[in-house]
């Protein structure tokens, strides 16, 4: 760990590759998420001799929970209805966005021919993507 603590210093300080050194720290990160995916089941079955539901160990509080459950609505033809409404808007509302940018005015109304704004858009943040090839 301080070799690469070591390194991320060096790279802020310009003596190293910045790509270099987030290359050698992706790789320390994806060994770390796999040995604690392994983990998992291990520390949940410890865990489990413990009646209380928050437990003191190794210097850490441990807190047993239930994930939440998760609802599938998918089954309710009326939602199904309801979600396609949804997209379709959202689609007309991204042409009126997009003409809007284009200095062309767009009227867009509902079926109950309401007006209906134009959509706020907030552009993403600049970021990369690492691809192993």
């Amino acid at each position: 760990m301080e070799n690469l603590i070591s390194k991320l210093e060096k790279a802020v300080n310009g003596e190293l590759a910045p790509t270099e050194v987030y290359s050698e720290l992706l790789g320390e990160q994806e060994l770390i998420e796999s040995c604690i995916a392994r983990l998992k089941p291990f520390v949940l079955q410890e865990l489990s001799n413990y009646s209380e539901k928050e437990v003191k160990l190794c210097g850490l509080t441990w807190q047993k929970k239930t994930a939440p459950g998760k609802w599938d609505y998918s089954n309710i033809p009326q939602w199904n209805a309801l979600k396609g409404k949804v997209k379709s808007l959202e689609e007309m509302a991204k042409q009126k966005f997009k003409a809007s940018e284009k200095g062309q005015e767009m009227i867009l109304a509902d079926e109950n021919g309401e007006e209906i704004p134009t959509p706020i858009y907030t552009s993403g943040s600049e970021t990369f993507a690492v691809l192993k090839k």
